[in-house]
């Protein structure tokens, strides 16, 4: 099998020596291609392939056809390679950086050569074993430099300074100075090519800065153009076809890569104004006017949704800013700004809205007016206010000697109140109450509110419960003659009874307010609605067969705390029943002796019958009377 390559080396390499042998003669029949003589390198790829720097058109050439012996060199023409772009580019980098340099050796060229035939068998799947038996010294540490060169240069073809894309701003008649923090200034050697000549370009590199500086008067968009230099030799790369014969090419000049950079030189600046609320959200829609201090110049902006405008193109000067409108729910900023313009800069300001505050006030009274110190409330949000924050409003407050809670600084928004403490003597009153601070305009910074709430006095009721005494013994005769019905008791006023805070009097002292009349068990209607004071009960007329209660029943009617309405009161009262006098008991007529009977007539003994009844009549008379005049 060793044999057998051996052979077809020794074939290739005959080939190759009659390829030579005419390398000389100049081929100008039918192409402009021209052959040179060989030059040996003393170096061969297998035992018997010897390894010669081919010279086509007066410059090196590389074999790009390794299975492809040389057959003539006539024939030859000039094409675009049949390889693609990014394959040529590889072949023309190994070319450049194995070879194409100033100091090179007839072992850079094998090795270049290899490594091109290396990277062609790669790229159809083949690797003849007789690369192995080269004799060129230190192959593989050649092939990985080139290699490693070829990586570099990659990396520095794509380079940029970290200014190339955004470009350079520079203000008429001044410089300004750019670091490049990428890097690639300090490592890589770039040079100016194309300027203005109004605009003077120069690259620090040991800094990694480029320094640009504007002629007076320049105004307007250039560009210049930075070129990344590398050990270029004079030449270009050219394929040469043959359709029977080797291919071969003049490769590895690589052109210098070269970049445009934009320039702006800037006479004129710039202002940026920021809008924010005092809670530090943008404000969209606000208006303001820009002018010159001298009057030539003015102009309304508006700022958008992230609360920024940019007035451009102004030129250097001093400038009044001032807010001519602004959106609901905020106030009017009337305050004036100055800003200095300066050519090639941006000045930044910054204005703050403020939203309306709002100021409740609560009156607190009783049913008459009075003011009621004392009252506790509550008062909280439970919603946004008008930018759509989160209001968190929450505090008790308590009324003063005047009745009022006077609560400031509230943002625009809903807000609830309720009491929860009533003053001393009054009912609390649990509703809820809402009031809202609402947005009038953009210069109404204070928006008011008042309310006014009252608090309702307990009222009271006094019943009235008759009975007859217990410590009184009576006969059977004298309970059925008594009743409980039909006791009238009038209620009285022991006191001027008037309201809470004495402003109001309801009844004067001992004014009867009412009257008890009591049922068969002796209970009598409430007299209901009455104000807290003290009362007195007095009998006016006593029931049948009872004796007429002179006494004063004292009763007063007292506040609990301020969740009790109504205060009950029961007076309890007792009759004694009238005593009936026992009937004498008549005695017993002596006897005497009987006189003969008489014989009386009729017509004289009627007159008697007649006397008697006449007299029992005048005896019902009297005790009807006396009962009258009891009942009365």
């Amino acid at each position: 099998m060793k044999e057998r390559i051996r052979k077809a080396f020794c074939m290739t390499l005959a080939a190759i020596v009659a390829f030579c042998g005419i390398w000389s003669t100049d081929l100008k029949a039918k192409a402009a291609v021209k052959w040179g003589n060989p030059i040996n390198t003393g170096y061969y790829w297998a035992e018997s392939g010897e390894i010669s720097i081919m010279k086509v058109n007066g410059n090196h050439a590389f074999c790009l056809e390794p299975d492809q012996y040389v057959s003539t060199t006539s024939g030859y023409k000039e094409q675009e390679p049949n390889f693609t772009d990014a394959q040529w580019e590889r072949l023309i980098k190994i070319a450049h950086f194995g070879y194409n340099k100033e100091k090179k050796t007839n072992a850079d060229y094998a090795a270049t050569q290899i490594m091109i035939w290396r990277q062609l068998w790669m790229w159809r799947d083949i690797e003849p074993a007789s690369i192995k038996d080269t004799n060129v010294p230190g192959l593989s540490q050649k092939i990985n430099a080139i290699e490693k060169e070829i990586k570099e240069y990659d990396a520095m073809i794509k380079s940029r300074p970290s200014f190339a894309s955004t470009g350079v701003q520079v203000v008429s008649g001044k410089s300004v100075t750019l670091t490049d923090t990428s890097g690639a200034l300090s490592k890589y050697p770039y040079k100016v090519i194309s300027a203005r000549d109004d605009i003077q370009v120069s690259i620090n590199k040991k800094a990694g800065s480029m320094k640009v500086t504007a002629g007076k008067g320049v105004s307007g968009k250039t560009e210049i153009t930075l070129k990344l230099e590398s050990d270029n030799l004079i030449g270009s790369n050219r394929f040469y076809y043959h359709k029977s014969s080797q291919d071969v090419g003049n490769i590895g000049y690589i052109e210098d890569t070269s970049f445009k950079i934009p320039i702006r030189v800037d006479d004129k600046g710039n202002v940026s104004l920021l809008k924010t609320s005092s809670s530090g959200k943008a404000v969209s829609g606000a208006t303001f006017e820009i002018r010159s201090e001298d009057g030539s110049f003015v102009k309304e902006y508006t700022t958008v949704e992230d609360g920024r405008f940019l007035a451009s193109g102004l030129v250097q000067g001093t400038y009044v800013i001032k807010e001519v409108s602004v959106p609901e729910p905020y106030l009017l900023d009337s305050t004036e700004k100055t800003v200095v313009i300066t050519a090639g800069q941006t000045a930044s300001v910054e204005f703050t809205n403020n939203m309306p505050s709002g100021e409740f006030t609560l009156e607190k009274t009783d049913k008459s007016g009075v003011p009621l110190a004392g009252a506790v409330f509550e008062i909280y949000s439970e919603g946004n206010d008008l930018e759509g924050n989160e209001i968190g409003f929450n505090g008790e407050f308590t009324t003063d000697e005047n009745g009022l809670i006077v609560v400031k600084n509230l943002v625009p928004g809903t807000y609830f109140y309720r009491e929860i403490q009533a003053p001393e003597g009054y009912l609390i009153d649990e509703t809820i109450h809402s009031f809202e601070i609402g947005y009038e305009d953009n210069k109404t910074a204070l928006i008011q509110q008042r309310e006014s709430v009252s608090n309702d006095e307990p009222v009271g009721s006094i019943t009235l419960q008759k009975s007859f005494a217990k410590d009184q013994e009576v006969t059977d005769e004298e309970r059925e003659a008594a009743t409980l019905e039909g006791a009238v008791y009038g209620l009285y006023a022991d006191d001027f009874i008037t309201d809470k805070a004495g402003n109001v009097t309801y009844y004067e002292k001992d004014e009867k307010i009412g009257q008890f009349v009591t049922d068969e068990n002796g209970f009598a209607e409430a007299i209901t609605g009455l104000p807290m004071g003290k009362y007195y009960v007095k009998e006016i007329n006593a029931p049948k067969g009872c004796v007429l209660d002179e006494s004063i029943h004292e009763v007063e009617l007292v506040y609990v705390d301020q969740n009790t309405a109504n205060i009950d009161v029961a007076v309890q009262v007792e009759d004694y029943i009238k005593e009936i006098p026992e009937k004498p008991v008549p005695e017993e007529p002596k006897s005497e002796p009987k006189e003969p009977k008489k014989t009386v007539k009729t017509a004289d003994a009627f007159p008697a019958g007649a006397l008697m009844a006449l007299g029992a009549m005048g005896l019902l008379g009297t005790c009807f009377a006396a009962v009258r005049r009891k009942d009365r």
